[in-house]
């Protein structure tokens, strides 16, 4: 048998040196790889890629408050609502 123990505890983007621009790096969100906690997976999301990880937190949020099933409809693939440019789809 085997016990798997979870650790949470906050540690702040400050502290992780997160809230400065590096090179072409830089932190619009911090998002921690829970392999390697020093590295941050966000430090390469660009104005398009955030905008699409907004939609999908909303959508998301979403499908939780009113989904009676949210489990099926939460997994299903990403659909994008507007092309790279803005515009959106037809």
């Amino acid at each position: 048998m085997m016990l798997l123990t979870l650790l949470c505890f906050h540690v702040s983007k400050r502290a992780k040196d997160w809230t400065r621009r590096i090179g072409n790096d830089r932190h619009l969100i911090c998002i921690e790889d829970p392999f390697e906690t020093s590295h941050d997976l966000g430090r390469v999301v660009d104005k398009y890629s955030i905008k699409i990880l907004r939609e999908e937190f909303e959508r998301a949020a979403d499908i939780l408050q009113y989904d009676s099933n949210p489990s099926v409809t939460l997994f299903e693939p990403y659909v994008p609502r507007s092309m790279p440019n803005g515009l959106p789809l037809d």
